[in-house]
């Protein structure tokens, strides 16, 4: 499934993202430093591979129509994009899926989904955790 067919361009619509939810979570992203410098066709692709990411990692690919889960995973977009490129040297999908594993596995209550605030901050709290330090590496 890609986003393409979850979103409604035109007005709300129960199930799918609104364009002004979409534009909210993706301005986010397109702030960030690590798409500064880029052309429009990297740029595209790397949000394209951000998303190819959680579309393969995400046991309900719905929660991507939840505009508090959406704005919570583009507010960690820069973090997870340098962390990918320092663990894997790369800003493929299938990089960047490793790295939001842990994202992707926690358990999203619809009644949490309702507070954008505490979702970014357990996506936050799921990225920052996915980083560890081996007794080698100090």
């Amino acid at each position: 499934m890609q986003i393409s067919s979850l979103m409604s361009p035109a007005k709300s619509v129960a199930g799918k993202i609104s364009r002004v939810t979409f534009n909210r979570a993706i301005g986010q992203a397109l702030d960030s430093s690590v798409l500064q410098g880029l052309d429009a066709k990297k740029r595209l692709s790397l949000l394209v591979n951000y998303i190819q990411a959680f579309e393969s990692t995400l046991d309900d690919i719905t929660l991507l129509t939840r505009s508090a889960f959406l704005e919570a995973i583009f507010d960690v977009f820069e973090q997870a994009v340098r962390q990918s490129l320092l663990s894997y040297k790369d800003a493929k999908a299938t990089s960047i899926a490793k790295v939001i594993q842990p994202i992707s596995k926690y358990s999203y209550s619809p009644s949490a989904l309702r507070s954008v605030g505490q979702v970014k901050k357990t996506v936050r709290a799921a990225l920052a955790g996915s980083v560890t330090i081996a007794a080698n590496m100090l």
